[in-house]
């Protein structure tokens, strides 16, 4: 692999995306979900797949990388019309796995220590339930893009077990980016399961 197509392919960020998809549990909820919880962890497996070419070959690399939060703060109030997220915040410490292939051959691989710390941050939308398991957003607050800032509507699966709240997501965005005169075509994929527990 060319040194100049290495460096275009380096992985050195994760994030998670949250849209409206199927979980593998169908088991339908009959708890109401609002009330005060505090924020226990995040757990997300994603995959970051970048292509780039110089008309001759086709160089690519695959990563991967699951995880479940630490440090762990912050809080979530549901109401009847509004979900409220305060001071959410967490760190990523994992290792990413990449996969590096020159015309779909691999040619190498490589571990590398991935960290990263989401700074605490608060955001509000209203919300309203689409079904006993899922809720449709007008503005995202839950853990969008890797912080906690509010987005576009979207859409997320929940399931309520005892005292504990599980929100599950996933997405892929697919993006283009001119790189020192090549073009980058990178598809970030990622599911999420977000886990709050009563209070």
């Amino acid at each position: 692999m060319k040194p100049s197509f290495l460096v275009l392919l380096l992985i050195t960020a994760t994030v998670c995306f949250i849209s409206c998809k199927k979980d593998s549990s169908d088991t339908p909820n009959n708890q109401s979900i609002v009330g005060n919880y505090k924020f226990v962890s995040l757990t997300a497996s994603t995959i970051s797949t970048q292509i780039v070419s110089d008309g001759v070959t086709e160089d690519k690399s695959v990563t991967y990388s699951n995880y479940t939060t630490k440090n762990n703060t912050g809080t979530l109030v549901i109401d009847d019309k509004n979900i409220t997220s305060t001071d959410l915040s967490y760190s990523v410490d994992t290792i990413a796995k990449a996969y590096f292939y020159e015309d779909n051959i691999l040619i190498d691989s490589t571990e590398s220590n991935f960290h990263i710390d989401i700074p605490a941050s608060s955001a509000t939308s209203g919300y309203t339930l689409v079904s006993t398991d899922s809720i449709y957003m007008t503005s995202g607050s839950m853990f969008f893009n890797g912080s906690t800032s509010s987005t576009g509507p979207a859409g997320v699966r929940y399931k309520v077990e005892g005292d504990k709240l599980y929100i599950y997501g996933g997405n892929s965005k697919t993006t283009q980016q001119n790189q020192s005169g090549y073009i980058v075509n990178q598809k970030a994929e990622a599911t999420v399961i977000i886990t709050y527990q009563k209070q």
